[in-house]
């Protein structure tokens, strides 16, 4: 099965997948400090308060994305204690819980190699990563991912007339 994404879409599986049975295992949340890498994506002073928080998602039970995801605590304040982490959405709790509207910032995709900790939660011999910010107007990010893919989970599409 492919998932045909097109660049108007958000990464997040359970957003992609539409009627196929998709369910995240998560293996971190906890509020940290922003680093050098996290600050310069989301237009944060280093070592700004953000949630981190890393998934396992599955689509039909078969592990199929490592999610990786950082929040501007400030932009959603509780957020820990709103993700259920049996069956949130992190694009679907920030709508509802923020009444966030979201643009869809800049994104990188490219194919990497698997760390051995990575290959254990997704066995493949590559991935396909991707990795960028979603907006909550057009200047302010709240969302920076890194996702991880099992390379023949999508069909890349761009849009046309656009």
């Amino acid at each position: 099965m492919s998932i045909i994404r097109t660049d108007q879409q958000f990464p997040f599986l359970s957003q992609l997948a539409g009627r196929q049975r998709t369910h995240s295992r998560t293996l971190h949340l906890e509020m940290i400090e922003s680093n050098r890498e996290i600050s310069q994506f989301l237009k944060l002073p280093i070592a700004t308060p953000v949630y981190y928080l890393r998934c396992l998602c599955l689509l039909d039970e078969v592990p199929s994305v490592l999610e990786r995801c950082w929040i501007v605590q400030k932009l959603a304040p509780g957020f820990a204690a709103r993700y259920n982490q049996e069956s949130s959405d992190v694009c679907d709790l920030l709508k509802h819980a923020y009444s966030f509207s979201f643009f869809h910032g800049e994104e990188e995709i490219s194919i990497v190699a698997p760390s051995p900790e990575e290959q254990v939660l997704l066995p493949s011999q590559e991935y396909v990563r991707m990795q960028g910010v979603l907006l909550v107007n057009e200047t302010t990010p709240v969302v920076y991912y890194d996702h991880l893919a099992l390379p023949e989970l999508y069909v890349f599409s761009a849009r046309e007339g656009g």
